[in-house]
């Protein structure tokens, strides 16, 4: 739900110079309704970081078009290949927290990822 959450407050915000990251999930149907209840799609800077081997997520896309973005919604997808499922979010591996935190420094946040062991 932390993804829903932070669309849902983008959506309310609708301020096109905040950044938002969604981890491990893009956009449940629950999270959907309340974005369409809202009459608005998210707004600002939107990156998804998901793990290629988990099989509980899928890509962004369809919230992407299906919310109608319109303008000021600056959304990206990355899909790390830690072979780690949904735990790859259990520890702060540089696959996912690099490109989290060159999103936070307003950077255009990069592919990374590696599998355990491995530099990026």
């Amino acid at each position: 739900m932390g993804a829903g959450i932070a669309l849902l407050a983008s959506a309310r915000l609708q301020n096109q110079d905040l950044r938002y990251c969604l981890l491990g999930a893009c956009l449940a149907e629950s999270a959907r309704e309340l974005l369409r209840a809202e009459g608005k799609g998210p707004k600002g800077h939107v990156l998804s970081i998901r793990e290629a081997s988990d099989e509980t997520t899928r890509d962004c896309p369809p919230w992407k078009e299906g919310l109608v973005p319109g303008a000021g919604l600056d959304a990206r997808e990355i899909v790390v290949d830690t072979g780690l499922s949904h735990g790859f979010l259990y520890r702060p591996l540089p696959a996912w927290m690099n490109p989290v935190m060159e999103w936070a420094r307003g950077k255009e946040a990069g592919n990374t990822a590696a599998r355990p062991g491995t530099s990026p």
